[in-house]
């Protein structure tokens, strides 16, 4: 679905001619005549279809979009969801910003929540970039790179939507962290931003040793803190991260909410962690860190 817009978009721009060309070379300036501004107009001709006509194509793409409301029919399947996310993925190796977000904004337009936009396109688009690395068909140098472009897209998207969670406000505080000695961060962020469309307020950091996260949890009040592990090398980490945070949090009946690739085929390392509830992606996250607040205020009273 995407992959076909993307290169509708992009046949759109390389025509060689458009009607607003037309209305600055017209017929009546073709004659003898008009030779002395000949160059002038071939110069002005060469800058929009260069430079203006593209802008104007991509954003007249982008405003169905920017509505945010779903096209009259349409619905995104699995396929469509898929096929979305591998053309992002390929913008983002490009390092083309701008196609990254015509999928994005065409999934949107196809009904997709936003959050969902988040996990299957650019949690899709991730991790497509992942499975290419394991291929040896990227080098570390192009997945950087891709992985950087996704990050800069998820914010500038979670940005454009920050006013659709104004009215969810709220006091819950999470702070989300992945496990010390961790490298991956694009999942977390993704959580992240779920978590603020739901109205929590969201302390986040990606790369930061267990020292610092219990000293920032002495100094500040969180209900909730989510640690992600990627890889099971890493399990004791994990629970030795989550014994220090029991130990050191200044709120005495902190939630621990774990997650991350580690668990998703071994839901049963969750026992061993030590953490209060596993979250199996981003929305679940944040549902599960919902009723763990629930179920610790219920055991204070």
């Amino acid at each position: 679905m995407a992959s076909s817009d993307e290169n509708s978009v992009r046949k759109r721009i390389r025509q060689p001619r458009h009607p607003a060309v037309a209305l600055l070379w017209p017929k009546g300036l073709r004659g003898p005549a008009a030779a002395p501004a000949r160059p002038f107009l071939r110069a002005l001709r060469q800058t929009i279809q260069r430079d203006v006509i593209p802008r104007l194509v991509l954003a007249h793409t982008s405003q169905p979009e920017q509505s945010h409301a779903p096209e009259s029919g349409l619905h995104m399947s699995a396929a469509d969801a898929r096929d979305c996310a591998q053309c992002t993925a390929e913008c983002a190796t490009r390092q083309d910003a701008r196609g990254v977000r015509v999928c994005l904004d065409r999934a949107l337009s196809w009904g997709l929540p936003l959050e969902q936009v988040y996990i299957q396109i650019l949690g899709g688009a991730a991790g497509v970039l992942g499975k290419h690395w394991e291929q040896d068909t990227l080098n570390f140098l192009q997945v950087t790179i891709g992985m950087g472009v996704l990050q800069a897209s998820l914010r500038e998207l979670a940005q454009d939507h920050q006013h659709e969670a104004a009215g969810l406000a709220s006091s819950r505080r999470v702070m989300l962290v992945p496990t010390p000695g961790e490298c991956h961060s694009f999942g977390s962020s993704v959580v992240a931003e779920v978590f603020r469309h739901r109205g929590w307020n969201v302390e986040s950091e990606f790369s930061i040793d267990c020292n610092a996260i219990t000293g920032i949890l002495r100094g500040e009040w969180f209900d909730v803190v989510g640690l992600s592990l990627g890889n099971d090398r890493n399990l004791h980490q994990l629970s030795e991260t989550i014994r220090q945070i029991r130990r050191h949090s200044r709120n005495r009946r902190v939630g621990i909410l774990v997650g991350g690739p580690a668990f998703a085929n071994h839901p049963e390392r969750f026992t061993c962690s030590g953490g209060d509830a596993y979250g199996t992606d981003a929305v679940n996250a944040v549902e599960q860190a919902g009723l763990l607040l629930g179920l610790l205020a219920g055991s204070s009273g």
